[in-house]
């Protein structure tokens, strides 16, 4: 009876000792899962924040380019309108030397009909001008060529040389690359506006229509290749 009561003990401790394991297991397990639950939480929440931030960051970047768009946007509007401006107020300077110029040589020609230059008052014509219209239109149509180079030659004659010297300030102000050459008189004398060039100047060909147009004396020559030349001579009889 002592041996039966010894293995039943034995048998009792041995079925606690595995229910304990057992029940320890379950307990590993629980704990395994509820840490792998944790950690797949934590991770599920940190993915969202990045989802969260990115969306953030989308949504700046995009306001941040829309606000450069807008800025580039009105960087161009203001320099359209500047360049407006620009062009507005050069033919304006433009029109007001135009018109400070002619009343200057209104304003010598009185002095010479009145006797401050002797030579121009025994003159019995009026020295050649263009009128203000005339001159803005032969600025206007000269200003197709702006690469046109010419050179131009000056009389030293009291009618001749201010003609010449308008004629100049017309063609640089439209842009012309004028180089001119001062002489005291030309034996034979020369009289008109000699354009010497070659057959495919236009620029050449477009100035000699203009003056012709102006009911001034314009004669051709034919010149060397990329020759273009122009002398202002004595005033012709005939011209205005």
């Amino acid at each position: 009876m002592a041996d039966l009561t010894s293995v039943d003990k034995t048998l009792f401790w041995v079925n606690l000792a595995y229910v304990a394991s057992i029940v320890i297991m379950l307990a590993a397990g629980l704990f395994v899962v509820f840490l792998s639950w944790q950690r797949s939480s934590a991770a599920e929440a940190e993915t969202r924040k990045r989802q969260l931030e990115f969306v953030q960051q989308t949504a700046a970047a995009n306001e941040r380019a829309a606000r450069a768009n807008e800025d580039a946007q009105r960087a161009i509007s203001e320099a359209a309108s500047s360049a407006a401006d620009t062009q507005r107020i050069r033919k304006e300077n433009m029109e007001l030397a135009i018109s400070l110029e002619r009343e200057r040589r209104m304003r010598l020609e009185m002095e010479d009909r009145l006797g401050r230059q002797p030579a121009a008052a025994a003159s019995a014509h009026t020295p050649r001008m263009l009128s203000l219209e005339q001159e803005q239109a032969l600025v206007s149509a000269m200003s197709r060529f702006t690469s046109a180079h010419a050179s131009l030659i000056e009389l030293n004659d009291v009618e001749a040389g201010p003609f010449a010297r308008d004629l100049t300030r017309m063609l640089r102000s439209a842009g012309w690359n004028v180089a001119v050459s001062n002489f005291g008189a030309l034996v034979p004398p020369q009289h008109g506006i000699v354009c010497t060039h070659d057959d495919g100047n236009a620029a050449a060909a477009a100035l000699v229509k203009t003056l012709r147009s102006y009911n001034l004396t314009v004669y051709e020559r034919r010149g060397t290749p990329d020759q273009f030349e122009i002398l202002v001579g004595l005033k012709p009889p005939n011209d205005r």
